[in-house]
């Protein structure tokens, strides 16, 4: 329909590509969750790395507290989180939480198409 509209305006031959601007509120939420994961992923193997190369030998794995009000469903049911919170290694549960997100971002990715802003980036 824009590209139509934009064609007729301005002639087919300069309407070069339309993208439709969708809202993607819905899944804003869990990629910023995401990037903060990679991030406390790339930190801890960072912080590994540099133990390794100065060759300390004890290096104690880094632990991450999970509270039950917080966890995800997910990690309630893989980590059996009940009322009290629970320790887990971090090199564990960061990579899989993260592919848990990934798997729900791309299941949100296909109801995002049917949501538009009244907006287009149109190049000529």
């Amino acid at each position: 329909m824009v590209r139509n509209e934009m064609e007729t305006t301005y002639g087919a031959d300069k309407v070069v590509a339309v993208n439709v601007v969708y809202d993607t509120n819905k899944v804003d939420p869990k990629l910023q969750r995401y990037d903060q994961l990679k991030s406390q992923l790339s930190d801890i193997t960072d912080d590994f790395i540099s133990k390794i190369k100065r060759r300390k030998t004890n290096i104690k794995r880094k632990q991450i507290t999970l509270l039950p009000a917080l966890a995800t469903k997910w990690a309630k049911e893989k980590y059996q989180v009940g009322a009290k919170p629970v320790k887990v290694d971090a090199l564990e549960y960061l990579p899989g939480e993260m592919d848990h997100l990934y798997q729900e971002m791309k299941a949100d990715r296909e109801s995002i198409k049917d949501s538009h802003v009244p907006a287009a980036f149109v190049t000529f």
